[in-house]
């Protein structure tokens, strides 16, 4: 029995989940007991693996080797690409990369990944797209899991957490956070807020991201630190800055996002504070916008295609299989960071 699924799951008969034990068991007239040793038996020898509660996945290494079109589908579920020229160069720059290494790129966004259990979803698109390598870009964790259960060849376009073993390429933010506070502190700034879109805090990066800069303000036992979570839409970021100033008054603002950094600048130009003499601000992504403004915005640069060089070395070497990489950003000094009053 175990002979003729071998030879099934190497003819390619499923691309990526075997059927349901029941329509196997009807297929192969053997009982469900028999069938279940047979998987046991496969699992241990490689070909599958098995996850209580999920369908039962056929390892990418053992799929038809004949294969030519080596497929990969990009997974997202909020806008990317069209806020930040970044984003779109980073984008193009796979596409580019894998083209020339003969592999098909498609990129596929689904508003369903969000949910809090987004199995069902995850399991018709890996059904309906039959790729052979997946990029998860900035996915939540629930997302993460269930491709590291499921056995599928999958690369993390962003952070993960020590549970997940799944490969990744993103720059390193910790450090980009301790580099931010640690110029803030040395500027004499004793009250640092940090503005989180809340979108971002559902995500390993964003825990990365609120947790990094905790550590860091801890480390200086006099600074008072805020984290600010928001939605990203303007009025609401205006709303909780102005009260912010109001109650916490703090003299420096780290931004996770480039637009909310942006938001933040003519905010606080319009509400008649002086930038940095009243208060300093860096924004952790840097883009053109924030090169143009009159102060320009003192911001971190995160270079795309060094980005998509090391993302795709990834998909194409076997021995970055369970990889982690960390890139750092640039510092641009800009002209909205100063001594503290």
């Amino acid at each position: 029995m175990a002979v003729n699924l071998r030879s099934a799951i190497q003819k390619g008969t499923w691309k990526h989940f075997l059927p349901p034990e029941r329509s196997l068991c009807k297929n192969m007239k053997i009982s469900r007991p028999v069938l279940r040793k047979v998987l046991h038996v496969i699992a241990n020898e490689g070909w599958i693996t098995i996850t209580p509660g999920h369908s039962t996945s056929i390892r990418s290494s053992r799929r038809n080797p004949m294969h030519k079109n080596r497929k990969v589908v990009l997974l997202y579920h909020q806008s990317i690409g069209n806020e930040s020229r970044i984003g779109v160069l980073l984008m193009e720059e796979i596409r580019k990369i894998l083209a020339e290494n003969g592999y098909l790129f498609e990129m596929m966004m689904d508003l369903r990944l969000a949910r809090a259990r987004p199995e069902s979803a995850l399991q018709a698109l890996v059904q309906q797209h039959e790729a052979d390598y997946w990029i998860l870009a900035s996915l939540p964790l629930a997302v993460q899991n269930w491709f590291q259960n499921a056995g599928l060849s999958a690369v993390v376009l962003g952070n993960v957490l020590p549970h997940i073993h799944l490969p990744s390429v993103d720059y390193d933010f910790q450090a980009l956070i301790r580099h931010a506070v640690g110029e803030f502190i040395r500027l004499g700034h004793r009250r640092i807020a940090y503005f989180l879109r809340e979108s971002s805090a559902r995500t390993a990066g964003g825990l990365i991201f609120e947790e990094g800069f905790r550590q860091a303000c801890q480390a200086y036992p006099k600074v008072i630190h805020h984290v600010v979570m928001h939605s990203g839409e303007r009025r609401e970021l205006c709303s909780s800055l102005r009260n912010l100033l109001r109650s916490q008054k703090p003299s420096a603002i780290l931004v996770s996002h480039m637009l909310d950094s942006l938001s933040a600048l003519t905010y606080l130009l319009a509400s008649g504070f002086h930038v940095p003499g009243d208060i300093s601000l860096i924004s952790q992504q840097a883009d053109i916008p924030l090169e143009r403004t009159f102060p320009s915005v003192s911001r971190y640069y995160s270079d795309p295609l060094k980005l998509a060089r090391y993302l795709c070395r990834l998909l194409q070497n076997p021995s970055f299989k369970n990889g982690k990489i960390r890139l750092i950003p640039s510092w641009i000094q800009g002209e909205t960071v100063g001594p503290a009053r």
